[in-house]
């Protein structure tokens, strides 16, 4: 018979604990401090910029259908019925929580919006509208809501592990060398 030697475990150190919360206006003096100062639009012309705009854009009504079809009910758009008349066949069955799904589709279709807004003054030239902006900013912020629910999380929590994040990466200030690095 073999005899089972126990070893003493090995001490394991707690993890460190989260930060305390941050109130949403305390989260956006925090995050200025991270903010580039500088802008290099010598580096892309503006029909680059265009290109790589209307690609994504391009992929926002594929987004948006999915998240209606499962989420609303609504038939599939002409995007998602492309995309279903082309698929090769599963390989099994995936399984994902309807919720992260929900949360995920809606943050990114709600973002394609506000790039949506960002084309049309970089094609147009035209200001800005500072309502549709904070109209479509107020969609991702349900989406996030619904997200941090999910995750068991708050506004508040986020903020705070994101400014911790930010000041491990960028202990005085935003570095551009350190963006690209990280």
């Amino acid at each position: 018979m073999t005899e089972v030697q126990l070893q003493p475990a090995e001490a394991v150190e707690p993890p460190p604990p989260p930060p305390p919360p941050l109130p949403m206006p305390d989260y956006l003096i925090a995050s200025d401090r991270t903010v580039s100062d500088s802008f290099h639009g010598n580096l892309m012309s503006p029909a680059a910029l265009r290109t790589i705009l209307e690609y994504r854009l391009g992929t926002k009504n594929m987004i948006d259908g999915a998240k209606k079809t499962l989420f609303y009910g609504r038939a599939p758009n002409q995007a998602v019925a492309h995309v279903e008349s082309n698929l090769i066949p599963d390989q099994g069955e995936h399984k994902i929580e309807i919720h992260l799904l929900h949360s995920i589709l809606g943050i990114d279709s709600e973002a394609a919006e506000l790039i949506e807004h960002l084309y049309a003054a970089v094609i147009s030239g035209k200001p800005y509208d500072r309502d549709e902006l904070i109209n479509e900013a107020g969609d991702v912020l349900w989406y996030l809501a619904l997200l941090f629910r999910f995750l068991g999380t708050s506004f508040e929590e986020v903020a705070a592990l994101n400014i911790e994040k930010l000041q491990r990466r960028y202990p005085e200030k935003f570095s551009a060398e350190r963006a690209i690095t990280h």
